[in-house]
């Protein structure tokens, strides 16, 4: 499932946080979500679920290891040491 990156999401939930279904009424946005949640079919339920899950993961953050790792990676790059992905998939039968 594609998923939209945090700081977009988060930006576009705090615009909307405690203004309701912005259609003039009074209904908190959790309200609403739990309206819409039962309308779903039980599959959409489930990526819901998924994605809420996701959601409610703390904020992600790089350890030394994995920064050194993309440090190096981009001097890869930098270098041209990489590999064109015509080639990648081929290698890969994709």
């Amino acid at each position: 499932m594609l998923r939209p990156h945090r700081e977009q999401l988060s930006c576009e939930r705090f615009q909307r946080a405690g203004t309701g279904t912005g259609e003039g009424d009074d209904t908190t946005t959790k309200e609403e979500l739990r309206r819409l949640v039962d309308t779903l079919s039980d599959d959409a339920a489930a990526e819901l679920l998924e994605y809420a899950r996701w959601l409610q993961q703390e904020s992600e953050t790089l350890t030394d290891e994995e920064r050194n790792l993309v440090l190096q990676g981009e001097e890869e790059i930098r270098r041209g040491d990489t590999v064109p992905w015509d080639e990648l998939r081929r290698d890969l039968d994709l």
